[in-house]
């Protein structure tokens, strides 16, 4: 019988779905293990900082921000320059007051943005445990599915032997019989 390839060695205690299920729970990584859905988990244990913060850096990463950022500083540039709309320069060249305005607003968002991904940091670790626990899980599964199939086979193989040897011993009583038939002269077809 031809061994698997994987690295495993199956065990010699007879298959019962009552002993592997028993042995997966008694697993030591996977002894009080179950599936979470990490994002609903992690969204209930946010506390409102991590939520504005959040909020502020998906705001400040998407494609509307950056539109409206960029027609606000040309319409700051424009009224500064130009005299369209007969406005007063409130911030002539070099735009020190739009050096500063800037200055501020990425001062200030940078302590979001990083409160935002230490979170997601936090969130993706968790998640990458309960995937590693999840291919634990898996691969246990795995060895005791190949544990049965293996089972299976040597029964199988052992069925197989049984009919061999039936087939030898009809076959055995075909040949005494046609002896018995042939000693005796008669013709019986």
């Amino acid at each position: 019988m031809r061994k698997p390839t994987s690295a495993y060695e199956p065990s010699h205690s007879p298959y019962s779905a009552t002993v592997q299920t028993s042995r997966l729970k008694h697993h030591p990584i996977l002894k009080d293990f179950q599936h979470k859905n990490i994002n609903l988990e992690h969204d209930e244990s946010l506390t409102l900082g991590q939520k504005v913060a959040d909020k502020v850096a998906a705001g400040m990463g998407s494609m509307s921000f950056i539109v409206i950022q960029s027609i606000v500083l040309f319409a700051w540039i424009i009224i500064n320059t130009t005299n369209i709309l007969f406005m007063p320069h409130f911030d002539p060249m070099p735009f020190i007051l739009l050096n500063l305005c800037l200055s501020f607003q990425a001062g200030y968002a940078a302590p979001f943005i990083l409160i935002s991904q230490n979170r997601q940091t936090e969130k993706d670790r968790i998640k990458a445990d309960q995937d590693y626990m999840i291919n634990v899980k898996s691969e246990h599964e795995v060895m005791l599915m190949l544990e049965r199939i293996e089972k299976q086979e040597q029964l199988i193989l052992h069925l197989v032997e049984k009919i061999d040897q039936q087939e030898m011993r009809e076959a055995k009583m075909l040949e005494k019989i046609n002896v018995l038939i042939t000693r005796t002269g008669r013709n019986y077809s």
